[in-house]
């Protein structure tokens, strides 16, 4: 894990763009301390532990353009959250439980390019409509192209 301290000794790098963490424990603290590095472009944090609440306090990074997470404790709400990011252009979503709900809440993020998603509980009708809503985006559902994705290709 890492500690608090630790994340708000990187909250004060103004030229931090990209922060990976592959362990466990960032929870709705160690969000509040990442949102304040405002230079941050791409945050991965695969094992979360935080809220749609802390996610929630991510939407004012002006450049973050790419954010890989997964946390069980996300879902529908924190979907609506990530629709407010002003330079989100790569979501993946790693086990995070959003329904039919959340992939609307995602096809109104304008400016997203890709999505991925592993895990998940929405139906082929919820992926229908976020297909019609946003006919050219790339998509992978549990690291496969979907069969509509217009950008697939071999892997």
């Amino acid at each position: 894990t890492v500690s608090p301290a630790t994340l708000q000794r990187l909250s004060t790098l103004p030229q931090l763009e990209t922060f990976w963490f592959r362990g466990r424990g960032i929870d709705d603290e160690g969000l509040a301390h990442l949102a304040k590095v405002k230079s941050l472009k791409i945050l991965n944090i695969p094992h979360g532990k935080f809220t749609d609440a802390g996610l929630a306090r991510l939407k004012d990074l002006p450049n973050l353009v790419q954010l890989r997470f997964g946390s069980g404790s996300v879902g529908d709400e924190g979907m609506a959250i990530l629709s407010e990011f002003p330079a989100l252009l790569r979501l993946h979503l790693i086990d995070v439980p959003i329904t039919g709900e959340g992939l609307k809440s995602l096809a109104l993020i304008k400016q997203l390019e890709s999505l991925y998603i592993d895990g998940g509980n929405f139906t082929d009708a919820d992926i229908d409509a976020l297909f019609q809503a946003r006919p050219k985006l790339h998509v992978h559902f549990n690291q496969q192209h979907h069969d509509r994705d217009p950008h697939q290709h071999a892997h």
